[in-house]
């Protein structure tokens, strides 16, 4: 008796627990798939901590980093930031990551860089 009491009071313990938590969805990055020089690109990234501090880490095709920004996630969870490129940027796959101020990192894409660079056909080719 004592058995089937304890179990029905963990049944409806885990029943409530599973109905009353709200769900904490994972952080998701929405950038555009690919931007050519001249474009704007935002980087929109939901389901963060409100009020929370993050970083915004941004790597080359080559994978090396070259940018930490520091970003705060709105009441909503939420944040949005504007990244057009650099004309000296070259064109590939970047990768944009969102991390804790400690570098742990919370959510991760990949956007790509199209067309040809107005920096490298002046400074390099003498175009």
């Amino acid at each position: 008796m004592r058995l089937r009491r304890m179990i029905a009071a963990l049944a409806a313990t885990l029943a409530l627990l599973a109905f009353a938590a709200p769900a904490l969805a994972a952080p998701t990055i929405t950038l555009p798939a690919s931007v050519t020089y001249g474009q704007n690109s935002t980087l929109k990234v939901t389901g963060l901590n409100p009020g929370a501090a993050y970083l915004i880490l941004l790597y080359d095709p080559l994978g090396l980093p070259i940018a930490a920004i520091p970003a705060t996630a709105g009441a909503d969870g939420a944040l949005s930031r504007d990244f057009p490129p650099p004309p000296q940027a070259i064109p590939g796959h970047y990768t944009f990551v969102v991390a804790t101020p400690d570098y742990v990192t919370v959510a991760k894409a990949t956007g790509l860089l199209t067309g040809t660079s107005p920096y490298h056909n002046i400074h390099q080719l003498g175009v």
